[in-house]
Order: C-alpha cells, then sequence, then structure tokens
C-alpha cells in the first residue's frame, strides 16, 4: 500500500550507533528477537510516544510534569508491554534477561514493586534515547507522523520448495534453468501486503528433464514420447495467478472464504483493490485464478488425492481436469455424469444423523407384541441407523440446446450450440427445419427475422421499469402473458411423477438449461453428494441418484426422507427393486409434504409417515422427560435439512447460472465441501460449549486419559 502523506522517511540511523545503543542499553545476552521486537514496538507506536514526550512539557497552563519513574506514564506502559513480551524473567525479580545490570549495583532494589518501578524507568530511559535518533526528536507538542517502512521491506524471492528431484528413482539435486539476467520481476501478495520488485527461480533435474516451480513441476511421461505432465503438491505455499503475479495461500484462503460469503469475483475483487492495492491492476480473473487453485488444494487435501494435469493447462482445462479428478461416487469410484459426493463426509456420523437399533422401547406406547427397533427394516450386526434426505433446487447452468443434448456450450454463455452441434447447425438459421443461411448477426435467416425479433423482445433482459411496465399492461396486452404463445416450452411441475413429455422446440435461439440441482445432506446439515437432473426431478433419476452413492445394501442409509418418497416407492416396486431395497431401507417423507399428502395417499400414510405414533418404526420418534417428568416425543432427524441447505446454496443462483457446466460442478463441490466444514466446526462448538455446562452444572471431575493419550 502506498505511504500516507503525513508518513516520515525510515530513521537513517547509522549501525554503529545502534550497535552502541544496544550495548548500552540492552542486555548483553538479549536475543535477536528480543532486538528487533524492540525496535518496531517504538517505531510503529508514535502516538504512545508523542503523548509521552508532551506530558514531559509544560506547554499551556495546567500542565504538569510527570516524572519518568512514575507507572501511570504513557512510555512507562510501553516499557512494561515490552518486558512483559521479551523479558524471560517476572517483572518482581531482581535480575532480567532484557536490561543490563546497574554497575556498581548488586541488585535493583528492596521490594518487588521497587523492582518493576526500577525496570520500567530504567527501559523508559532507553526508549528516550532511541527516539533522539529519529526526527520525532524535532517534534514538540504534536502528534508523531509515522515511518515509511518501505526502505526496508524484504525482497520476495520465490523457488521450488523441495533442495531434490521428486521423480521416482532420481532425487538429484537441482539446478537453477536461467541466468541472472533471466529472471523474471513479478509481484507478489502475501496476505494483503504487496511486494513489487519481487523475483521466481525455476530449476531443473539434469538427470530426468523435471522442471520445477514454486507451485508445480513438470515431468515426462514414461513411455509418452515426450509427452509432459504437469503435478500441483499440495505444500506449496504460493500460486501463479497471472503473468507476473503471485500470491501466497492467505490471500486465496482470503478469496476462497470472500466467494463463500455469497461474494462475486467482480465485488471482491473491487473490494480488496480499494481496500489494499488502489494502484494495483488485480482483476477479477486474477481472483478467479486464484480461487480455483486454492480450491483445489483443498479438495485434494480432503480427498488424499493428487493432482495432475496436462502441461501448460489453461484455466478451464484447469477447472475440467478438476472435475475428473475429484468428482466421484461415495465409494472412490470415476462419476460418470455430473455430480460427486463430497469429499471426507461419507464416513460422517452424530447424534443428529444416527440413531441406536434397536432403540428402547417407549413402554407407554407399546403394544404387547411389539419388537424394538423398525421390524420392516431386516438389519444384522447393525448397531445404528442412519437418515439422509434428498431434495433438489431448480437451478442449473446452461446447456446445448439442440434436443437431447446436454453438452457444454462452444462459446460459453454467448452460444447455444455445443461444439458438435456448432459444426453442423451453427451458421444456418436456428428455427427448426430451416436450413438457410443466417442474416447478419442474428440467429435466423432473412424469412425468419420476425421471429427472432419477437424472440429478443420476450426473453432479453429487462430493467425494472420494463418489467413494471409489462406488469401493468398484463390486462390489455394478454398475448404477452399467454404460455401458449411461448416459444419454449412449459417447464414440467417440480413434484410430477414420471418424466415429462414435452413438445419440440420451434427454434434454437436460446441454449437449454439444467433442470435442477439435487442434494443429498444428512440430518444435521452436512452436505453428502450432489448431481444434476436434467429436464426434471423425477422419482427414476432420485433413484439412481441414490443407487450411484449408495450401490449396495451394506452402503445405503436405513432412511431416506424425500419429498416424493410415495413415488420413488412407487417407482421402486414397478421396477422390482423394491424387494431388494426393503430389507435395509424405508422411504418416508419430509414432515411439510406429509401434511398434504396423507389425507388422500394411502401408501405415503402407511409406509412413508415420518413419526409414527404407534410404533411401527420407534427409530423415527425420540421419547424424552421434561421437567415436570412428562414425555415428550419428538422426530428423531430434521426432515427439513436438504430444504434448509437449497435455502442458502440459492444465495448463489446468480453467480452460478452464469457459469459454464464445468465451471458450476466445481464451484458447487467446493461450497458443499467449505460448508461441509462449517457445519463440523459449528457442531464442535456446540459440543464443547455442552462439555463446559455439563461440567459447571455437576460436580468437578478429573479428567480421565482416553486411549490415544495413553498409548503416546
Amino acid at each position: 500500500v502506498a505511504a500516507a502523506e503525513d508518513t516520515l522517511p525510515f530513521p537513517e540511523m547509522k549501525f554503529s550507533a545502534f550497535s552502541d545503543f544496544v550495548a548500552t542499553y540492552l542486555h548483553q545476552d538479549i536475543s535477536l528477537a528480543a532486538v528487533l521486537g524492540f525496535l518496531f514496538t517504538v517505531l510503529r507506536n508514535p502516538d504512545v510516544l508523542a503523548l509521552h514526550y508532551r506530558q514531559k512539557h509544560c506547554l499551556a497552563r495546567g500542565d504538569v510534569v510527570t516524572a519518568t519513574s512514575k507507572l501511570s506514564n504513557w512510555g512507562t506502559f510501553l516499557a512494561l508491554a515490552i518486558l512483559q513480551r521479551w523479558d524471560g524473567k517476572p517483572l518482581n525479580s531482581e535480575p532480567s534477561t532484557f536490561l543490563p545490570t546497574i554497575p556498581g549495583q548488586d541488585r535493583y532494589t528492596d521490594g518487588d514493586d521497587q523492582n518493576k518501578v526500577v525496570k520500567c524507568k530504567q527501559l523508559t530511559l532507553a526508549v528516550e534515547r532511541f527516539v533522539t535518533f529519529t526526527p520525532w526528536v524535532t517534534i514538540t507538542g504534536k502528534s508523531f507522523p509515522r515511518f515509511d517502512e518501505r526502505d526496508i521491506q524484504h525482497i520476495m524471492v520465490l523457488a521450488p520448495n523441495r533442495p531434490s528431484c521428486r521423480t521416482k528413482n532420481c532425487g538429484v539435486a537441482l539446478k537453477r534453468n536461467s541466468k541472472n539476467q533471466d529472471v523474471p520481476e513479478i509481484t507478489v501478495i502475501t496476505g494483503t501486503t504487496v511486494h513489487p520488485a519481487s523475483y521466481v527461480l525455476g530449476a531443473h533435474c539434469t538427470v530426468c528433464s523435471a522442471i520445477y516451480y514454486p507451485d508445480h513441476s513438470t515431468h515426462l511421461i514414461p513411455g509418452g514420447d515426450g509427452a509432459k505432465q504437469t503435478y500441483y503438491p499440495r505444500s506449496a505455499a504460493y500460486m501463479k495467478i497471472g503473468r507476473s503475479l503471485w500470491v501466497d495461500e492467505l490471500f486465496g484462503w482470503s478469496v476462497l472464504n470472500g466467494l463463500y460469503a455469497f461474494a462475486s469475483t467482480a465485488s471482491f475483487t473491487e473490494y480488496w483493490t480499494k481496500t489494499y492495492w488502489p494502484e494495483g491492476s488485480l482483476s477479477r480473473r486474477h481472483v478467479w485464478q486464484a480461487w480455483v487453485k486454492l480450491s483445489v488444494r483443498v479438495v485434494s487435501e480432503a480427498a488424499n488425492r493428487e493432482f495432475v494435469t496436462k502441461d501448460r493447462p489453461s484455466i478451464n482445462e484447469f477447472v475440467e481436469t478438476a472435475n475428473k479428478t475429484f468428482l466421484r461416487d461415495s465409494i472412490g469410484s470415476p462419476h460418470p455424469l455430473y455430480g460427486s459426493s463430497i469429499p471426507g463426509t461419507s464416513g460422517h456420523s452424530c447424534s443428529e444423523c444416527t440413531q441406536p437399533y434397536p432403540p428402547a422401547v417407549d413402554v407407554e406406547r407399546a403394544r404387547p407384541d411389539q419388537v424394538a427397533g423398525d421390524p420392516r427394516l431386516q438389519l444384522t450386526g447393525t448397531q445404528y441407523v442412519r437418515a439422509n434426505v434428498i431434495d433438489g433446487i431448480v437451478m442449473g447452468p446452461l446447456h446445448c440446446a439442440y434436443d437431447n443434448c446436454f453438452k457444454p456450450l462452444k462459446d460459453g454463455s454467448a452460444g447455444v450450440f455445443c461444439a458438435e452441434h456448432f459444426l453442423a447447425f451453427g451458421n444456418k438459421c436456428h428455427v427448426r427445419g430451416c436450413s438457410a443461411d443466417l442474416h447478419g448477426t442474428t440467429r435466423a435467416c432473412t424469412n425468419h427475422q420476425a421471429e427472432w425479433k419477437e424472440h429478443q423482445e420476450r426473453f432479453a433482459r429487462q430493467s425494472v421499469i420494463g418489467m413494471r411496465r409489462r406488469i401493468r399492461q398484463a390486462n390489455t396486452d394478454p398475448r404477452e402473458w399467454n404460455p401458449n404463445q411461448r416459444t419454449r416450452p412449459n417447464a414440467p411441475a417440480h413434484d410430477d411423477d414420471g418424466e415429462p413429455i414435452l413438445p419440440a422446440r420451434k427454434n434454437f435461439f436460446a441454449p437449454g438449461r439444467w433442470y435442477c440441482l439435487e442434494l443429498m445432506v444428512a440430518p444435521c446439515g452436512m452436505p453428502v453428494a450432489f448431481e444434476l437432473f436434467d429436464k426434471s426431478e423425477s422419482p427414476t433419476k432420485i433413484i439412481n441418484f441414490i443407487e450411484k452413492h449408495h450401490p449396495t445394501p451394506g452402503t445405503k442409509s436405513q432412511y431416506y426422507i424425500i419429498d416424493k418418497a410415495c413415488m420413488v416407492l412407487r417407482s421402486l416396486i414397478r421396477a422390482g427393486k423394491w424387494e431388494e431395497w426393503k430389507r435395509t431401507t424405508r422411504l418416508i417423507v419430509d414432515a411439510y409434504h406429509y401434511i398434504n399428502h396423507r389425507v388422500t395417499d394411502y401408501v405415503c400414510r402407511k409406509w412413508c409417515n415420518p413419526a409414527p405414533m404407534d410404533m411401527s418404526a420407534p427409530n423415527l420418534v425420540i421419547s424424552t422427560q421434561d421437567a415436570q417428568g412428562r414425555t415428550v416425543h419428538r422426530r428423531a432427524y430434521n426432515s427439513q435439512a436438504a430444504e434448509q441447505l437449497n435455502a442458502w446454496i440459492s444465495g448463489y443462483q446468480p453467480i452460478l447460472n452464469r457459469m459454464t457446466v464445468a465451471n458450476f460442478l466445481w464451484y458447487v463441490l467446493v461450497l458443499l465441501l467449505l460448508h461441509a466444514r462449517s457445519v463440523e466446526y459449528r457442531a464442535a462448538r456446540r459440543n464443547q460449549q455442552a462439555n463446559m455446562t455439563d461440567d459447571e452444572d455437576g460436580e468437578e471431575e478429573l479428567d480421565q486419559p482416553d486411549a490415544d493419550e495413553l498409548e503416546q
């Protein structure tokens, strides 16, 4: 950051004078850390010193000069803080590792308090002596300006963080791969500090020809005919985000946390540059690169999997490779479609997600023939049952406009076709059945300009004033609001059963869009998996979603809470899968949707009740005693967890809907991983507070060592 106008040049104190000062006023065995701490504490607290020196001069009627020896003095407190931080001996004791022994005096004085007074006075005098070497000594009765520390800012020289080659069976020392005059000059951002005039050094292995830089290394692929691949270690301290711009992990985490807090790359860039680098050239592309590269390290660490790309990938290829590497199902196999499990959450278990099986029978509600545990679950050797909540939110990225093609767009949000269909139809009229050439920059031929103009008027971005005008004209011009006049078919109802039968599109003026983002969540709010659904959220897609992430009976949850669980149950029965599912799994409706379903749907009321009170599913209802001794029943699982997660992630919808498919999938994966860590942190805090409350309310107990501590 540029120095303020009222700063002073850094003191031009000779080293010999500083050396004499240290030898005279500080202990002969004082550490370098203590000396530097003293130096910067004095130079970076000008306000305290200005008050101290003002108190030493009578400049106004009523001024009273304060003696240096008083502990209430401004400078004395600064001395006290320095001694408490860097003196290795207590203030009340006689010896000191920070201050020298006064000649001719074996001890400071009698009494502990007097020892503190003498030490503080001695160091205050040292501070006053040091100030005489600075321009502050010429200022009286005014504030002390701060010093410009750019003259002492260190030079950043980035280099590979390993001294020897990491190639298997190699391990030789690394050599520099550039001459002194060819070393590039860069800018490095560490946290919020900008370091211009820095440098980056590369290295190479003389045996295997591997190339090393501070954030990656490039190696020959064995048997690849000279082809190379790039390895990105998780331990790298810096990242390259521009041609001559590097950042550290602290800056990367500020970007990651900033975008997690609903900030876009543009808004974060504007905030950071205005606050810390107003004369700099940080762009939103730099911020996006920092977000992507640090997020890859975070996911790589959570998945315990290395990240390797082709040599010199673009940022889009970087994200696509990350998706191929880390989008996996819960058992670790590559995910064939558009979704993934969240790394590190498959083994999650807490009191909100799991319940003991079989549970204790509630004697007040139990029938004579009642057995403990859900009688419809045929479990063996299982001590706990767990639940997952599944729901979708209508949002998604754009895809190819052609029928039943869900490939990414060739030109991002600016195009309508994927690369394959662009070659076939990109230069032709986008009206179905027309093969004439495009007219100008439009997406229609000369004969279909009226349809193109109507599409632009109907689906172009509208201002607030324009939307208000349309609302006012709704009664006088119903054609604008008639669904039958739309150029695209109506979207299917979100809770419809089966796949929708949509009419063929009349034109391909606009790209298609994925229908919804389906989420699998633990009742405590821990995200488990996600996937993009096309066209609808049908029961068949939900079944496939569950089977991709929980393919075997042993991996399935005992309860799946779904807003359309009764429809999914019917689909399982029709597909002949229910006989296998019913041994380990039950499908129940969330509490909100059950209010409507139970009235007309016997299957839902009988088999999908989220909290049956007849003890047919005791794992779904927990009975406790209140303070008055009355029995209180509550649902064992939070059936609205997915709805709550949907409400949170909908805040990112304006950002996500504008992304490509690859960026959308990666962004969602990282968001859910960060959210999972947030859920774990809040749960740990709750448990800590609960334990503290129990310790305060109960008798004082000694902590017993656990098994891990006993083994150490």
